[in-house]
């Protein structure tokens, strides 16, 4: 066990924004879904709010990032879908994150992605990134914990006429 502890160690040296060692032994608040999160690399952005995650398991878990929603870019494109999915890569590839799960939402939805909220290197919420520069909408109809901040954060973006807010969709992805 001590041997495998050193090991993570050094790794999360060599890695940006790793966090601290896990505990040697469960605890009854680190048993709990909802307090540990997981954390992998992004090995491939489906699209903006969609992402493949390597957290070490036998293949990667496949993610619906929480609070948001892009527009789409297969089975009819949407005004500003393939701009979201690219600001999703250019965000999200290759980077080490740390996935949340949020206690007002599910483990997965019924697709069986996993429901997560995607926390960069940097410590910021991916969802809250994208809403704020137009790359997303806020999800208000399925309500999450950082939903305060995604509200003022889409109205941000609208006023400032970012991303799908702006030419040529002008908040309206749908033909």
């Amino acid at each position: 066990m001590r041997t495998r502890l050193l090991g993570y160690g050094l790794l999360c040296g060599l890695l940006v924004g790793c966090g601290t060692l896990p505990p040697a032994s469960p605890t009854p608040s680190s048993t709990s879904a909802s307090v540990s999160p997981e954390q992998g690399t992004v090995t491939r952005v489906v699209d903006g709010d969609t992402v493949d995650v390597d957290t070490g398991g036998v293949k990667p878990l496949r993610v619906r990032v929480l609070g948001i929603d892009t527009p789409e870019v297969f089975g009819g494109k949407e005004c500003w879908g393939p701009e979201a999915s690219a600001f999703g890569k250019e965000r999200l590839a290759g980077q080490f994150v740390r996935l949340e799960i949020d206690p007002k939402q599910g483990d997965t939805d019924r697709y069986r992605r996993a429901l997560r909220y995607v926390i960069l290197p940097d410590g910021s919420n991916y969802s809250i990134l994208a809403v704020e520069t137009g790359n997303a909408y806020y999800y208000e109809q399925y309500p999450v914990r950082i939903s305060p901040e995604l509200d003022a954060a889409e109205q941000r973006a609208q006023a400032a006429g970012l991303g799908l807010w702006g030419p040529p969709c002008l908040g309206k992805t749908e033909g």
